[in-house]
């Protein structure tokens, strides 16, 4: 990055320079009378001296032209190589993420989860708190973006039974559920295989539950978000 920027201070110089010489020799070109030249050979030398100072106003501007335009791109590198700006970049894409507000994908877990017959599980599955539990433990494994039935878990969503159906953020949803988990496959299998009894408690209550380790699972980004009317942030705070 310095040496970029040592580059652009150079060719910032040079172009000084050059505007300089090209103001002398416009100036030397404007001064010069034409009406007062013969055809004597010391005028033929001055007429010549004047066209070759021409043609080289002509390459001076190319030359300009041409030092501006690598400045132009010297530039752009150096933005393109500032670690603040990819850093801040960085910053944003991540609590985007985080809060819901872009897709995301990855290796991870899908668990469904529906009646052995066919019947409605919303109530047990409330009752119990089951989607809350296997939110929280998924958590605990490390789990980095959760979704029920596609709709987006984030630190300010809510799970509720809403008569005979579970709203996720406002939103029904009708078994089966499906709970999907992006994160480290092989901290999910050991939660799976050591790390709870949920599946046993579910089983219990007649929810059946298929489980899937998958090299990709595509989440989309939050659909619906209560909004802040109320909480302001606190100037000159930083997150620690």
């Amino acid at each position: 990055m310095k040496r970029a920027y040592s580059n652009t201070i150079l060719l910032v110089i040079i172009l000084f320079i050059f505007g300089i010489a090209v103001g002398i020799h416009l100036d030397s070109d404007v001064r010069m009378n034409y009406d007062n030249l013969s055809f004597s050979p010391k005028k033929d030398m001055e007429v010549q001296e004047i066209t070759d100072l021409k043609n080289s106003n002509k390459q001076m501007r190319e030359r300009i032209k041409e030092l501006r335009s690598a400045i132009e791109t010297y530039e752009q590198e150096i933005a393109g190589d500032n670690l603040i700006l990819k850093n801040l970049k960085e910053d944003v894409n991540y609590y985007q993420l985080k809060a819901g507000h872009r897709g995301a994908e990855g290796p991870g877990i899908t668990i469904t989860l529906e009646g052995f017959g066919g019947e409605n599980i919303a109530n047990a599955v409330e009752n119990k708190k089951y989607l809350l539990i296997l939110i929280n433990e998924l958590r605990f494994f490390n789990a980095e973006i959760l979704a029920i039935n596609n709709y987006r878990i984030t630190g300010r969503s809510e799970v509720t039974l809403a008569g005979s159906h579970i709203n996720v953020n406002g939103s029904p949803i009708a078994p089966p559920y499906r709970i999907q988990a992006i994160g480290d496959p092989r901290a999910f299998q050991r939660y799976v295989e050591h790390g709870t009894l949920i599946f046993e408690y579910m089983s219990s209550d007649g929810i059946r539950s298929n489980i899937q380790f998958e090299d990709n699972i595509v989440i989309p980004a939050i659909q619906r978000e209560r909004t802040i009317e109320f909480v302001k942030p606190i100037e000159g705070t930083d997150e620690t």
